[in-house]
């Protein structure tokens, strides 16, 4: 990833930000509450393995200040 590490925080907003709308904007129905909840696990697995990236990137830059 480019850029400092306020550019690295305000990818891990956006991500967060995309995938609500996209959830917000699916039909409500019985099917798709199942697939939602199957998304949401999948998307918090993959979220951890990211955010865990990104904080060691995050770190990376800090001490690359010190």
């Amino acid at each position: 990833m480019e850029g400092g590490c306020g550019d690295i925080w305000m990818k891990i907003f956006r991500e967060i930000l995309d995938y609500s709308v996209l959830v917000d904007e699916l039909p409500k129905t019985p099917d798709s509450a199942v697939l939602m909840s199957i998304a949401n696990d999948i998307f918090k697995m993959i979220w951890s393995y990211r955010v865990q990236c990104m904080l060691n990137i995050h770190n990376h830059c800090l001490l690359a200040v010190k």
